[in-house]
């Protein structure tokens, strides 16, 4: 899993004052695109994920299953 094109850019605070766009899922496309980039960085390694997020282990494993992120097969 690489982290892809941000589907939380510019465009997306307009379209949640736009009403186009709720902000809980802007919220949600924004961590999950956080999330996905610090995994990579830390080359999935969900410890040093969580470390460099400033989160703990569980909590950041915890919103990987809520966002549907997935680990790749080792």
């Amino acid at each position: 899993m690489t982290a892809g094109p941000s589907t939380a850019g510019p465009g997306t605070r307009q379209m949640v004052l736009d009403g186009r766009k709720s902000l809980d899922l802007a919220v949600d496309e924004f961590e999950k695109d956080i999330i996905e980039e610090a995994l990579s960085r830390a080359r999935h390694n969900q410890t040093r994920a969580a470390r460099t997020l400033g989160t703990t282990r569980r909590i950041l494993k915890y919103r990987m299953d809520k966002l549907g992120i997935e680990q790749p097969d080792a």
